[in-house]
């Protein structure tokens, strides 16, 4: 039976390719997919951002108050960015 994949020649009764691995086995009748690949590329960029004192902050001060403060500074972050 002949590899779909990599058109190696395997011996009748074969579930498997011998060369690339590829499943042999198809049902009568019905064609096998293979897996589809496309697809959409896109550009991303990543900021990573690493404050100094974040932990430090944090213990000392009330979780709404370090909300706060994050809030401010992503702020000005994103007009940067956006800029």
């Amino acid at each position: 039976m002949k590899c779909q994949k990599c058109q190696f020649e395997n011996p009748e009764g074969a579930k498997f390719c011998i060369e690339c691995g590829q499943t042999l086995e198809v049902k009568e009748g019905v064609k096998k997919l293979e897996p589809s690949l496309e697809g959409e590329r896109k550009q991303a960029t990543v900021l990573f951002s690493d404050l100094s004192g974040y932990t430090t902050m944090s213990e000392r001060l009330d979780t709404e108050e370090v909300k706060e403060i994050m809030s401010r500074i992503f702020g000005k972050i994103t007009s940067v960015v956006n800029k």
